[in-house]
């Protein structure tokens, strides 16, 4: 009869050979970033999105909801409208620098983005198709007047793309001192999905 710690070796063998096999059906997609914090490996590595779908999912998914933490680490969800621009997104706020969100990003700079991009319930099967992408990431406030206002910009076409220049100008200059700008780095993007076809085919259409 096997001991304990022999068993668990066998274990962790039979694993291993198994990982092997799966990863040699199909190559394995991989995952953008850093490991951050208490990240774990996925257990459907199947049902993993590709760095290229992931990027798509944030590109063109108009909400997600930003989850940050305070120094005591309480967390906070919200729905914020980002933008990802150059390896950054980017999103907007109410300039009070008492608002939870404010202070919770300024007392921890560790924060997540969850973007859904399809979440239809299959009854049937007692399941979800879903696409959704996780980003990890820290997040910092601009602050200099320029580089606000032009990310502001970028934020407002991004979202109303019918507007005009000038219309967005006048639009923010009113504006632009009752917000306040964060942007935040990736340190990793994970997308999940389940029967993906059903959004990334709407997409091609």
């Amino acid at each position: 009869m096997l001991s304990r710690r022999k068993a668990i070796a066998a274990a962790l063998a039979s694993a291993a050979a198994l990982s092997g096999v799966a990863h040699a059906a199909g190559e394995r997609p991989k995952q953008s970033g850093k490991n951050v914090g208490t990240d774990r490996d996925l257990r459907h590595y199947d049902r993993l999105l590709t760095d290229k779908e992931a990027l798509t999912v944030i590109r063109n998914v108009p909400h997600a909801v930003l989850s940050t933490a305070d120094k005591n680490g309480i967390p906070y969800g919200v729905p914020v409208t980002p933008v990802y621009d150059d390896g950054k997104i980017y999103f907007h706020g109410s300039a009070d620098a008492n608002g939870r969100k404010t202070v919770n990003m300024l007392q921890n700079k560790y924060v997540s983005l969850c973007y859904t991009a399809k979440d239809n319930i299959v009854q049937e099967e007692f399941a979800v198709n879903f696409v959704s992408v996780v980003v990890s990431g820290t997040a910092r406030q601009i602050t200099d007047p320029k580089a606000k206002a032009a990310l502001m910009y970028k934020i407002v076409h991004h979202h109303a793309p019918v507007k005009t220049d000038k219309q967005i100008e006048e639009y923010l200059r009113p504006e632009i001192n009752l917000i306040s700008l964060w942007e935040v780095t990736p340190l990793k993007i994970t997308g999940k999905s389940r029967n993906k076809k059903y959004y990334f085919d709407k997409l091609k259409d």
